[in-house]
């Protein structure tokens, strides 16, 4: 959570107007990311943050980017029509 505070529990949905500064932030974390899978020893590594291993971490992380683009396409599909 980036922009949530104890003071402003929505802060991540209500500083949305900057798209630019999101999708940089975005790839930002994306480096970050990259950067600790590459410096763990193995996909059983657990990290002092969570209780699970790396390998139950991505494919969570997998599954949620599946479910988002589904609800994108579906979104999409309400807009444009289904053949557009």
């Amino acid at each position: 959570m980036l922009h949530c505070t104890d003071g402003d529990p929505d802060g991540d949905f209500e500083t949305l107007d900057d798209v630019a500064g999101s999708v940089r932030a975005w790839h930002e974390h994306v480096a970050r990311c990259r950067e600790i899978v590459a410096a763990a020893p193995s996909l059983d590594a657990r990290g002092a943050r969570w209780n699970q291993n790396l390998r139950w971490v991505l494919t969570k992380v997998a599954q949620e980017y599946a479910r988002h683009n589904g609800n994108a396409d579906l979104l999409r599909e309400a807009i444009e029509g289904p053949d557009a």
